[in-house]
This record gives C-alpha cells, sequence and structure tokens, in this order.
C-alpha cells in the first residue's frame, strides 16, 4: 500500500499510453530510415585509413577464430588499445564471410540498428515516456554524425562498446527496482563495454545522473519534482548510492591504465601544450554542438589548427558552453533533464576531447556516438515541455520534428557514400579542406595499391610537405620510389619511416628489399633479420631472407626460411614453391657430387 500521494507512479502529461502506436510499425520504421541511409555500404570497399591495419593485413585476424588468434586477442595491444571483444567480432567475421568487405560493413550496419532498439528500451524504462526516446532513437540511428562510426569497418569498437553500454543501462535499471545479484550482471555487461572500447570509463557518471533523474533515487534539496520521469524506483541514501558505483570505477581505472600504457608503447599520445590542448577542447565541443544541429562539412579527419586558431570560433564555442551550463543549473527544479543531458554530453566526452591528446585529430565524428545522445534527450524531451501550450504548436513541432528527421536522413545516405572506397572519401576530403595532410597521405596510398604512382607521388609529396612527421607517408612513398627503382630516394623515406617504432618491422623489411634491388645482399640479409627480431612470425622477412639467401648460392639457409614461412602460412604459395624449386638444385648438387653450403 502506498501512503505517500507523491510516490505513486505517474504518467507523464501528454501521453496517453492507452493509444499508443503499434511498436511492430515504430520499429520497421525505425529499421527502414537505418536501412535506407546505411545499407548501401554493403558495396563499400575497405579503406586505407586503419581497414587494413585492423582487418586486412592483420595476421592475427586472417586466419578467423582459432586458439591462437584467441590467445592473441585477449593479449595484444595493437593499434593502441586493448579490445579483445572487437577482435573477436572482426574474427568471426573473418570467419564466417571471409575478406568480403560487404559483410563486414553489414555486421557493422545490423549492430548499428540494434543499438537504436536497444536505446529506446533504455528511455522507454527508465522515463515512462514512448514518443520522446522515439525521438531520441531515431535521431541517433540516422544522424550524419554517426555515419563515420557505422560506415568505417575499424569503427566496430564504438559500435560494440555501445551495444554493452545500452545493455549496461537495460539491467541496472532492473537492478534499481530490487537490489540485489543483479548487480552482478551489471558490473559484468561494463567490464565487456571495456573491453569492446574504453571509452566507457564515463559510464558510471552517466549512471549517477539517471539516478538523480529520471529514477529519482536521490534528489537534490529544492530541486523539486518532474512529471516527465514515469517510473520510479526505491529511493537510496548519497552514501548508499556512491558507494554502489566504486567497483565501476576501480574498473575503469583499471581500464584508463591499460589503455594509456598501450598508447604510450604505441606512441598513439602526442606532447601538445597543456594550454593548446585545452583551448582546443573547448573549441571542439563548440563544433561538436553546432554540427550536432547543421551536420554539414563532414569530413574523416580534422588536423589541428596549429597556430591558426580561430579565436572568434574559441569564443564562441566557450560562450555557449557557459550559457548552456548556466540555463541547465538554474532550470533544474524545473527541467532536470536539461542539466542530465548536457552533462551526459559534457561528461561522456572528456576520454576523447583532446585533454590528453591521443591520435593526430582535432576532433573525430565518430566520437558522438555516445554523446550526443545527451543532446538528443535535452531536444526531445525540452520540445515535449514547448508544446505544452497548445495543440497548434504540438502540430507544428511534430511537423518540423519529422522534416528534420527526413533531411538529415538523406545527409545521412550521402554521408555514407562518401565512404563507399578510399579514393572517394579522401577525395570528398579535400574538396573540404586542400590542406588536409591525412587526406592527401591516405588518397596517396590508395592511388598506389591502384598503381596509379605518378598521381600517388604527388600526394604523398603534399601530405609530407604539409606535415612532414608523417611517418605513414614516407613508408607509402618509398614505396613508390622502389617501383620507380629510384632506391636512394626510397631508402631516405624508409628510414624517416623508422622513426615511428609501430612501424619498425615492416620499414626493415622493406629496407632489406630494397638492398637487395641495390644488389647488397650483407645489408639486405641485415634488415630482413632485423625485421624478424621485431615480429617473429613475419612471413613477408622470411620468404624475402630465402630468396636473399637462395640468391647468394647459400640453399640450406633458403631452405630453412622457406620452411620457417610454411610453418606460419602453410598456404604461402611463394615458399612453397620456392622450396620445391630449392630442393630440386639441392638434390642435382648431389648428383653432381656438390656440397652443401
Amino acid at each position: 500500500m502506498i501512503d505517500n500521494p507523491e510516490d505513486r507512479p505517474r504518467l507523464p502529461r501528454n501521453e496517453n499510453h492507452s493509444k499508443r502506436p503499434y511498436p511492430v510499425l515504430l520499429c520497421a520504421g525505425m529499421a527502414f530510415l537505418a536501412f535506407f541511409v546505411y545499407f548501401q555500404v554493403t558495396d563499400h570497399d575497405f579503406i586505407t585509413f586503419d581497414d587494413y591495419e585492423y582487418v586486412v593485413e592483420n595476421e592475427n585476424i586472417k586466419d578467423g577464430l582459432n586458439g591462437t588468434s584467441i590467445g592473441w586477442a585477449f593479449t595484444s595491444t595493437h593499434s593502441a588499445n586493448w579490445h579483445p571483444l572487437t577482435w573477436l567480432s572482426h574474427m568471426a567475421d573473418v570467419h564466417f564471410h571471409g575478406m568480403n568487405p560487404g559483410m563486414h560493413h553489414l555486421t557493422n550496419v545490423i549492430l548499428h540498428t540494434i543499438n537504436g532498439f536497444l536505446l529506446l528500451a533504455a528511455l522507454r524504462l527508465f522515463t515512462g515516456c514512448f514518443w520522446r526516446p522515439v525521438i531520441v532513437a531515431v535521431l541517433f540511428l540516422i544522424h550524419p554524425l554517426h555515419v563515420e562510426t557505422v560506415a568505417w569497418v575499424s569503427e566496430r569498437k564504438d559500435i560494440l562498446c555501445t551495444f554493452w553500454a545500452f545493455l549496461v543501462l537495460i539491467s541496472y535499471y532492473w537492478y534499481t527496482r530490487k537490489v540485489g545479484k543483479r548487480y552482478f550482471l551489471v558490473l559484468i555487461l561494463f567490464v565487456f563495454g571495456l573491453m569492446s572500447k574504453p571509452m566507457l570509463v564515463t559510464l558510471p557518471f552517466v549512471l549517477l545522473l539517471l539516478d538523480y533523474w529520471p529514477l529519482r533515487r536521490l534528489t537534490f534539496p529544492g530541486a523539486g519534482r518532474d512529471d516527465s520521469s514515469g517510473t520510479h524506483v526505491p529511493k537510496r541514501s548519497y552514501r548508499f548510492v556512491l558507494m554502489e558505483k566504486v567497483p565501476f570505477l576501480a574498473v575503469a581505472f583499471a581500464s584508463c591504465v591499460i589503455t594509456l600504457k598501450a598508447q604510450q608503447e604505441y606512441q598513439a599520445v602526442y606532447d601538445l601544450s597543456f594550454w593548446y590542448r585545452l583551448l582546443n577542447s573547448i573549441s571542439t565541443y563548440g563544433c561538436y554542438i553546432w554540427k550536432s544541429l547543421v551536420p554539414t562539412g563532414l569530413s574523416p579527419f580534422y588536423p589541428h589548427p596549429g597556430q591558426n586558431i580561430e579565436y572568434w570560433q574559441l569564443f564562441a564555442a566557450g560562450a555557449l558552453l557557459l550559457f548552456i551550463t548556466y540555463s541547465s543549473i538554474r532550470s533544474m527544479s524545473r527541467h532536470p533533464f536539461f542539466i542530465v543531458g548536457w552533462l551526459w554530453f559534457l561528461g561522456t566526452m572528456v576520454p576523447v576531447i583532446g585533454i590528453i591528446q591521443v591520435g593526430m585529430q582535432s576532433m573525430a565524428d565518430r566520437y558522438t556516438y555516445i554523446p550526443t545522445i545527451g543532446l538528443y534527450i535535452m531536444a526531445a524531451w525540452g520540445l515535449e515541455r514547448l508544446t505544452r501550450r497548445g495543440r497548434s504548436i504540438r502540430y507544428v513541432a511534430a511537423a518540423l520534428v519529422t522534416v528534420y528527421c527526413l533531411g538529415i536522413s538523406v545527409a545521412g545516405h550521402v554521408q555514407a557514400g562518401h565512404w563507399k572506397d578510399s579514393t572517394t572519401l579522401f577525395s570528398h576530403a579535400l574538396k573540404l579542406d586542400e590542406n588536409n595532410w591525412m587526406a592527401h597521405g591516405n588518397l596517396g596510398e590508395a592511388l598506389f595499391r591502384k598503381k596509379d604512382l605518378v598521381s600517388a607521388e604527388k600526394h604523398l609529396k603534399k601530405a609530407l610537405d604539409l606535415n612532414p612527421v608523417f611517418f605513414t607517408a614516407h613508408y607509402n612513398i618509398g614505396l613508390v620510389y622502389e617501383n620507380f627503382f629510384r632506391f636512394d630516394e626510397a631508402i631516405y623515406h624508409y628510414q624517416r619511416a623508422a622513426e615511428d617504432e609501430s612501424q619498425i618491422a615492416k620499414v626493415h623489411n622493406s629496407l632489406g628489399r630494397v638492398y637487395m634491388g641495390k644488389n647488397n645482399m650483407k645489408k639486405a640479409i641485415f634488415h630482413m633479420k632485423k625485421a624478424l627480431e621485431f615480429n617473429p612470425a613475419d612471413i613477408v622477412a622470411l620468404n624475402n631472407l630465402g630468396v636473399a639467401m637462395e640468391i647468394m648460392g647459400r640453399l640450406d639457409d633458403a631452405a630453412f626460411y622457406f620452411s620457417e614461412a610454411l610453418k606460419v602460412d602453410p598456404e604461402s604459395e611463394q615458399a612453397r614453391n620456392q622450396l620445391i624449386e630449392i630442393r630440386k638444385l639441392q638434390e642435382k648438387k648431389l648428383r653432381r657430387g656438390g656440397r652443401f653450403q
């Protein structure tokens, strides 16, 4: 029996649940919108920007699911992160679909659509509302800012960690209804999320926000009540609510330590001045808000402005942040959803806002996948408050929301089309900014793979003019010069590329190959053996060493390295054919009475 009328569950105003739309039709409509925006990506290719490193040329992924690859997934910090569940998902794709890029893209689309439904379910449970969660879920599914996450195979980690995050929210709701063993399920799902991508370290903060609104497990003095919270759970003391988050914070801290260590080992943390990083973070927050409202000029890479910071943009962003923060605090008693949505956006963006600079970008569309949900909540609930002023306003608002959603779905469809392949994507990026050195570098690599060496050299040289320490471009232009037989220039750029320790093995391999071209076998063998020191299972280095030994007449050594290559990859045709040829030469020498060398 409920003694206090204030504790009775109340349905939000303007939401007559007896006239609730058919959920099956609604889900079909949401799925159709996601299909409209993203299904084209099933015809898209892998791109040179990380996809080759993550999947196509990753020997541990190419073998699919097996004991060795699964063990590697849990022990490797490849690509500057420890995310074993993400690796397992890529392995599963390869296991079932091989290297068909369309199927890898389809997995992303399916997971993204599931995430939209999970978000709708979570908000529906937490708030008891219907149309407002629908608006948030639809914006999440179709917004052009999220295209990068869905249309880029390498960003599987974002989609996967969000999948676990939404399951955390749903299980947390059921835990708060009846505190007990369900707590451990919430914690386990949180760990799974961190094992997909460490960006979820701020999720305990989100749970605290949801404790305040809409769960109302705790309240601040004078915070008032809000009837947009349609579900109520037992209230808890501040001490209880904070203490139950301690295990989550401990796990998040451990994830931060592992991630920072992996990123430092991979040289992914860049030493920019603190004040520059702080100012850029303020400006970036403003850019994310603007692009959430008007998603134009979206690029796969945004270079740092360096000394060319637009101070008018910085001041405008700072003023906007202060104004929204002040307004949300002032309206806490009447509109708690505003402060919750705003802090959701600010807080979940902290790991990627650039205070700790990881990667060479100033900002990235993919970083908005979870944070912008906070902005969508502010918009959806704020719009509902506005429509309470009259039926005509309600109709106008519904029409505007419909038109806006249709507009951004079209924009999302167009944006997804830019991700068709590397040449399409980075040509588009250069139309937005002709000084985008990363776009020049990746376009150059894509053109090299298409054997257009002249155009590849042009873009790679431009990339190095704009950023002389772009080591990947040094390596790729070295490949171009090697194909032009300009060996000395290739050696110079390979040596520059060697300054990036993350690609040291393949650089030594390439140097060995170039010295073979110069007929300097001593240096060639030195560099190939160096490559094997960094990666003993490097099949390319093993095959190249075998070839070098064969040229020098050291047939026993050549046979040894080709045999080792076959142990690494029993399907290697080069190693098998070369080994057969060497065996024939050895037999011929034996018949002539020759000795092994």
